[in-house]
């Protein structure tokens, strides 16, 4: 009794009834191919000497101040107790320029220090207008 899932018995080349799986259609040998050259850096430091230079201020990074404010705010919002090294961090961003806008933020009374740590960094929440701003 045949059924679906039966297995064929039949050879799946009728023309090389020798082989497993037959030969290619199209004639010739099959080779494998080679091998991938195994490599941990995505491009050659030799050929590509080209690093770009790390911003020192906004306006070279092409950002302005409110869309930096408002995505420290959004990530202080969503990560409370963050040092400014860590908010630094989650953006991508120079250190440096991100304490400096934590402070602007916290004299603004939209951040609070909620823990300092000893490392002189201070962990940051949002104050009630930082939280209605934030949203």
């Amino acid at each position: 009794m045949g059924g679906f899932f039966d297995e064929s018995t039949e050879n799946p080349n009728p023309r090389d009834p020798g082989a497993p799986f037959g030969t290619p259609e199209f004639g010739g040998e099959w080779t494998p191919p080679e091998p991938q050259k195994d490599s941990t850096e995505p491009f050659e430091v030799e050929k590509d000497p080209f690093f770009p230079k790390e911003p020192d201020i906004l306006e070279e990074a092409g950002l302005s101040t409110a869309l930096v404010e408002h995505l420290i705010l959004k990530t202080v919002h969503d990560n409370p107790g963050l040092t400014g090294n860590e908010v630094a961090a989650n953006l991508c961003m120079n250190p440096t320029l991100v304490r400096s806008m934590l402070q602007g933020l916290k004299r603004r009374m939209l951040l609070v220090h909620a823990a300092g740590d000893a490392a002189g960094d201070f962990h940051f929440d949002l104050s009630r207008d930082g939280r209605q701003l934030a949203r």
